[in-house]
């Protein structure tokens, strides 16, 4: 079942892909329908992950110094990932856009 839907959703994106008229274009469309794919996804990744911190600080706090320490380490660990990994998201449209500006990437994923 699950190779059925990669196969379905792959060959989705490939039909979006090649619809399109020039090749810029393309590029275009499979990457902003790739960026708007990772957009929808980060949101319930980005709780997921400040919750999981939440926790082990949280659990933390109760246990014994030394895997209290750890867990603290591991949870502000997690936090600064995440804030790093929502920078590099927001940033990637700009730097495509820097690198290849014919694909006009910022204006067309808004």
């Amino acid at each position: 079942m699950n190779k059925l839907m990669s196969f379905l959703v792959f060959t989705a994106l490939l039909s979006i892909v090649f619809s399109a008229t020039t090749p810029s274009t393309r590029i275009s469309t499979a990457l902003c329908d790739l960026y708007n794919m990772l957009r929808d996804l980060l949101t319930p990744l980005v709780v997921l992950a400040v919750v999981v911190a939440a926790v082990a600080y949280a659990g933390g706090n109760v246990l014994g110094q030394e895997v209290g320490a750890k867990a603290k380490s591991w949870a502000i660990n997690i936090i600064i990932y995440v804030a790093i990994g929502i920078i590099v998201f927001i940033g990637v449209p700009y730097i495509l856009s820097a690198v290849a500006p014919e694909l006009n990437l910022t204006e067309a994923c808004a």
